[in-house]
């Protein structure tokens, strides 16, 4: 494995960030993790890990003009059978000149592995030795798998690319990528920068690529001109840079889309990103202020609502606290949550009160509120889905309604109307933390449930 190497920090980096969404670690250490597939030499799916983490949370010491402080790094892999296939630690020394100003400057890192195509969760545990403190980020992901016809690579989205043509860990193709873990741009980072890779056959021709960013209700905000580009080989790079400065604060999908004028084969590929602008205010203080000033129904009710983001764990212990408890604990909710420190917003509430609200706005049905229907609590927890099919009523089948994730290795939800009075409840997936159940194709036919 290519390891983590001593650090100059000559350059000062930007804060910044598939179907994946990168991770924000636990404990008092922050750092972000995020990964992409691209084909390797050799056949299989060579894996980069980007990792990313504030200057100004390390406890530097300063020795002979210099800040220096030094890292424990572990990274373990663990497979869909819940196999250890990768285990290993290493130490990583940082250094930095004494009078460089550090406050709100990222440093990023990168490394490889090759992998046999399939689902895998990175756990990644940094410790400072200096401060003693650390921090640990859990990452699921899929290793994606190459065939013969056309295929795009993940999507590595950058703070910077350069062309490069040296032996440097950030370096392809070319080109020198600085990753952007967070996937994170805003008002500092006003372009979205992303690099991926492109396989096909040899045959000579054009590709068409279209550019695209949908909002979290699935709507294109931003569509770009297509734009061609010439065949050459079996692999090809494509990058960009697309201004984002006018978009809202929020989370958005870019969708890029590529077709072979040979072949007329056609491969899309998607991925999430948060669009940021600064603010004085900082978000963090509202929320507590927010929690602080909630009534004692407001603070059940936020709760209720939030729950279907908490794990089991959280959740029992936080139905046991007292009122004073429940107000603590989900302030620090909200924070250990917080995918991007380094700005003034908490990306995780702001999305998932989004979510909420746009669940009643759709799902709302007498007087149940649309958060808590089935099609409510799913497009909650997962977003706007990536295709939906709806099946109206006819001679031979009830109303239904099919929707399809292209996240988690594909996630299918079916919601069936009984009644035929717009109240559909969720009786397939293939999610293993709903409820779902196998005899379904009984139940979309018309006439008495089974």
């Amino acid at each position: 494995m290519k390891k983590l190497t001593t650090f100059i920090l000559l350059i000062l980096f930007v804060n910044g960030q598939a179907a994946h969404n990168p991770v924000k670690s636990r404990g008092d250490f922050p750092f972000y993790l995020d990964t992409a597939g691209f084909l390797s030499s050799v056949g299989n799916t060579l894996q980069e890990f980007y990792c990313q983490f504030l200057l100004d949370r390390l406890a530097f010491r300063e020795n002979n003009g210099w800040l220096v402080d030094t890292l424990d790094v572990s990274l373990v892999l663990i497979d869909s059978t819940g196999a250890n296939v990768y285990n290993d630690k290493w130490v990583t020394p940082i250094a930095a000149p004494s009078d460089q100003e550090l406050s709100g400057r990222f440093l990023p890192e990168q490394f490889d592995l090759l992998l046999a195509p399939g689902a895998y969760t990175a756990k990644m545990e940094i410790t400072d030795r200096g401060a003693t403190i650390g921090g640990v980020a859990e990452l699921p992901f899929i290793a994606p798998v190459f065939g013969d016809r056309l295929a795009l690579s993940d999507i590595q989205f950058a703070s910077d690319v350069q062309r490069d043509t040296s032996e440097n860990r950030f370096c392809k193709n070319g080109f020198k990528i600085l990753p952007n873990p967070s996937r994170t741009f805003g008002q500092s980072l006003s372009m979205l920068i992303f690099y991926y890779e492109i396989y096909h056959s040899q045959v000579p021709g054009n590709l068409s690529i279209f550019y695209a960013i949908h909002d979290i209700s699935g709507q294109a905000v931003r569509e770009f001109p297509v734009k061609t580009k010439r065949k050459y080989g079996t692999i090809g790079a494509d990058m960009g840079a697309l201004s984002v400065a006018a978009l809202s604060d929020t989370l958005y999908t870019l969708w890029i889309t590529v077709t072979d004028s040979t072949t007329m084969e056609t491969e899309k590929k998607f991925c999430f990103f948060r669009n940021v602008p600064y603010r004085a205010v900082h978000y963090e203080s509202n929320i507590e202020k927010m929690v602080e000033n909630f009534s004692v129904q407001d603070l059940e009710m936020h709760i209720r609502q939030v729950r279907y983001l908490m794990t089991p764990e959280e959740n029992e212990v936080i139905s046991a606290l007292d009122e004073t408890g429940k107000r603590r604990a989900m302030i620090r909710f909200w924070e250990m949550r917080d995918p991007d420190i380094g700005t003034p917003v908490n990306e995780v509430y702001q999305q998932y009160m989004a979510r909420v609200h746009l669940a009643n706005k759709q799902f709302s049905r007498g007087y149940e509120p649309g958060w808590l229907t089935d099609r409510g609590r799913i497009f909650i927890k997962y977003g706007p889905p990536n295709q939906v099919e709806k099946h109206p009523l006819s001679v031979n089948t009830k109303p239904y309604e099919m929707w399809d994730y292209y996240i988690e290795g594909g996630l299918r939800f079916i919601f069936l109307d009984d009644e035929g009075f717009n109240q559909y409840r969720l009786i397939y997936t293939n999610d293993r933390t709903e409820i779902s159940d196998p005899n379904w194709r009984e139940y979309i036919k018309d006439g008495e449930m089974p």
